[in-house]
């Protein structure tokens, strides 16, 4: 992790929305296998308003601290979000993100995109 990044840093020690989420009806997962890092994420939508987020992550500490602040930054947010959800959104909250935790961007904006498709079908 950035340790020059005092967002990431406190997401890390204290995340928030972490857990299973009893009754999420769109799921998404992302792996790094390079890592062996994983992801999931569990979202409550009701009336295409995302109501309810939570993670699993299983990796490192960017993956954690990223997967919290992003699923703080999409509650209550319409669904639609998760179509442009991005790099450059957590970006803007937190700062730049070291080169070293860049793939946790990526595992987070696939396994949102993910979530999005499963609640779909």
């Amino acid at each position: 992790m950035d340790e020059s990044n005092d967002k990431l840093i406190e997401a890390f020690k204290n995340p928030k929305n972490v857990g299973l989420l009893r009754g999420a009806n769109a799921i998404g997962r992302a792996v790094d296998k390079e890592r062996s890092d994983l992801l999931k994420i569990y979202l409550k939508i009701d009336n295409k308003k995302i109501i309810e987020a939570r993670f699993k992550a299983f990796g490192s500490s960017s993956l954690i601290a990223i997967s919290s602040i992003a699923t703080t930054m999409i509650i209550g947010k319409p669904i639609d979000i998760l179509d442009n959800f991005d790099i450059s959104l957590i970006e803007n909250e937190v700062g730049e993100i070291a080169p070293h935790s860049r793939y946790c961007l990526n595992m987070l904006c696939e396994a949102l995109a993910n979530a999005k498709e499963n609640y779909h079908k």
